[in-house]
């Protein structure tokens, strides 16, 4: 159990990965999908989350939107077309 490493939020392949603890986990990260992705690692080393900021929008809206959404964003911004929503 100490070889597993446990990936969340990777659009490529989330999952738990074994680990050999000579390697970087680069490489892990790299099997997993990770591109520009920032990444959050527990102190042990053990759990990795992946995001980004972006969100994607999709269901009750005309065409799927993805938008950079940050600390001071607001949906109204990200909505100002009326046209995106059906």
């Amino acid at each position: 159990m100490d070889n597993l490493i446990l990936i969340r939020g990777s659009k490529g392949r989330s999952g738990l990965y074994l680990h050999n603890k000579v390697e970087n986990i680069d490489s892990v990260l790299f099997f997993a999908g990770r591109n520009d992705e920032k990444i959050l690692k527990s102190p042990d080393r053990t759990v990795i989350d992946i995001y980004n900021e972006n969100i994607e929008l999709s269901g009750s809206v005309r065409y799927p939107i993805q938008a950079l959404f940050n600390e001071n964003s607001k949906l109204s911004s990200i909505l100002s077309d009326s046209n995106l929503l059906n």
